[in-house]
């Protein structure tokens, strides 16, 4: 993928986050909250999250049936890079992969927009075919819907003011100091700056574009969130003063979502992307969709 900080996945993945969380790079932290098993704790509480919200699915997208010809995607979008609208038109690294899987699967793709809470209920009520939304695979969340193999790995990074990034040697550092860190409500970063120190100072906001302004105007000192949308919001305003810093708090894998009882779409997606990975397609597509990765 041309960095060293997120990479494209095209090896079958086990769900065992017990096992990744012994993997994080800790630097000299060793006695940190997420070395106890608090990353796996977060996780799941992600994951109860995203496992609310099931009556408002049905009475919203009950109406769209079961068709084989049909790919039903439910898709949040307000996620940049994963989702999110552009002059009212979808775009995205998933709204790109869900298009490829239609072509090739020959079935017309049908986004179905929901907010994040409401993603997994549409699979498990049959409500949608598959989630593609920048979902993280969890133990939590593979008890309730089968997993694809991930198409990226990544991990939760940092923005900063670059005038200020001296001062921390590592992102570790930072929820560890006394920084004012903004973060985006009910995602991994979120939850993962709530329970890092009782010096860190935790400032919530409902957009990423509302955490980066924060930041730009000195009301945040650091920004965190996935890697993809750090490094995204890095790009967009490189020429303001900000950047991203080396390096992941954390090790993530990023898949689409079915029902459980979907295994012969499952396997028609793995048989696609044993092949987009042979002849260059998920590349392509990552390298359109996400070109600051590298």
């Amino acid at each position: 993928m041309g960095t060293d900080r997120l990479s494209c996945c095209s090896a079958p993945y086990s769900t065992s986050f017990a096992a990744e969380a012994q993997k994080l790079r800790l630097v000299e932290f060793k006695a940190t909250w997420y070395e106890r098993g608090m990353l796996k704790s977060l996780l799941i509480a992600v994951a109860c999250v995203a496992l609310a919200g099931c009556a408002s699915v049905m009475e919203k997208f009950g109406s769209v049936h079961e068709d084989p010809s049909i790919l039903r995607v439910a898709i949040c979008p307000d996620t940049p890079p994963y989702a999110y609208k552009t002059g009212g038109k979808l775009k995205g690294v998933e709204v790109e992969f869900a298009n490829e899987l239609g072509k090739d699967l020959r079935r017309s793709v049908v986004f179905l927009e929901m907010r994040a809470d409401q993603l997994i209920p549409a699979v498990e009520k049959n409500h949608a075919d598959i989630v593609m939304s920048g979902l993280k695979v969890s133990d939590a969340l593979a008890m309730r819907v089968a997993f694809t193999r991930p198409y990226l790995e990544t991990g939760q990074m940092i923005l900063m003011r670059a005038g200020d990034a001296a001062r921390y040697l590592y992102p570790e550092v930072v929820l560890l100091s006394d920084a004012r860190i903004a973060t985006v409500k009910g995602t991994l970063g979120d939850m993962m700056v709530a329970n890092a120190t009782r010096n860190t100072k935790r400032k919530v906001f409902s957009t990423i574009e509302k955490a980066v302004a924060a930041l730009q105007h000195e009301k945040a000192d650091a920004v965190i969130h996935d890697g993809p949308v750090i490094l995204m919001q890095a790009a967009l305003h490189s020429q303001e003063g900000v950047r991203a810093m080396k390096g992941q708090l954390t090790k993530e894998y990023l898949a689409w979502a079915l029902n459980r009882d979907n295994t012969r779409l499952r396997d028609d997606i793995e048989q696609l992307q044993t092949r987009w990975a042979a002849d260059g397609t998920a590349d392509e597509i990552l390298t359109d969709a996400l070109p600051f990765l590298h």
